[in-house]
């Protein structure tokens, strides 16, 4: 289950890659980035981190790897937008 969610994560960075950089989609970068934000205990240290291997994204895009990075990592993900934040009804329906 763990492979499984590996891939899952390096496909999403993967595909973040590419609809931020055209071409950067590449499962490399993708496994490398990962690694980085795995290690890297807060955002701060990620964003150093990145600076350190002359990567120049903007905080916007690095903060969104990493939040999409630790959040698959963790089991997040899945399920739809907002499915765990939606109050139950209480009368049944969906």
């Amino acid at each position: 289950m763990e492979a499984l969610r590996h891939l899952n994560v390096v496909n999403k960075v993967c595909q973040e890659l590419e609809n931020h950089i055209e071409g950067l989609g590449d499962k490399d970068l993708a496994e490398f980035l990962i690694s980085l934000a795995t290690d890297a205990p807060t955002f701060d240290a990620f964003k150093a981190a990145l600076a350190e291997n002359d990567a120049e994204f903007s905080d916007a895009f690095a903060s969104n790897l990493y939040r999409v990075i630790h959040k698959l990592k963790s089991g997040g993900g899945g399920g739809g937008a907002g499915a765990k934040d939606a109050p139950a009804r209480g009368d049944g329906k969906p």
